[in-house]
C-alpha cells in the first residue's frame, strides 16, 4: 500500500512538472556551436537544416536570440534573410563577425571559424554541401564578410 501510494504521488508530480516545463518551453533547435564574438555573440549551425542555403546563425547571447538573430551564408557574403531571421548587423558587428570568421578556433584541425563553420554545415546538413576552395598556398577561401550585403 505504502508503495502503491508513492508512486502515484510521485507519477502525479511528475505530470505537474512536465506540463509546467511544456507550457513554458520553447521549442528545442538542436545546433552545432562555433562558438562567441566578445562573449556577446553566438555563431551556431542548426542541424538537419531542410534549407538550400548553407549558413550560420547570429544571435545575442543574452537574450539567446529574442532580441537579434540573423543568418549569413557560406558561400557567399550575403545575409540569409527568412522567416523571423530578419535582423542585419550593424558596421561593427560586421567587422567582428568577419574577423571571429577569420579567427583560429580552439579546434585545430580548422585553419579558421569559417573553415569550422562550412565542415558543422556539412556535417550536420545533407541537403547542400558547401565545397571548400584553397589558394596555391593552402590557405582557405572564404567571403569577406566586411560587408555583408542583404540576399537577394
Amino acid at each position: 500500500m505504502k508503495k502503491n501510494l508513492k508512486r502515484i504521488i510521485q507519477e502525479e508530480v511528475y505530470k505537474v512538472f512536465e506540463e509546467e516545463l511544456t507550457s513554458q518551453r520553447e521549442p528545442l533547435n538542436e545546433m552545432a556551436r562555433v562558438g562567441f564574438i566578445s562573449g556577446q555573440l553566438e555563431v551556431y549551425v542548426n542541424t538537419d537544416d531542410g534549407g538550400h542555403v548553407p549558413h550560420v546563425h547570429v544571435r545575442d547571447k543574452a537574450t539567446r536570440g529574442h532580441e537579434f538573430e540573423t543568418c549569413v551564408e557560406l558561400k557567399r557574403n550575403y545575409y540569409f534573410l527568412h522567416g523571423k531571421y530578419k535582423d542585419m548587423m550593424s558596421g561593427n558587428m560586421e567587422k567582428a563577425f568577419a574577423e571571429f570568421m577569420e579567427s583560429k578556433p580552439r579546434n585545430p584541425k580548422y585553419q579558421n571559424n569559417y573553415e569550422l563553420s562550412v565542415d558543422m554545415w556539412n556535417l550536420n546538413n545533407s541537403v547542400e554541401e558547401v565545397i571548400s576552395q584553397y589558394d596555391d598556398d593552402g590557405k582557405i577561401i572564404m567571403p569577406n564578410y566586411r560587408t555583408i550585403l542583404p540576399n537577394k
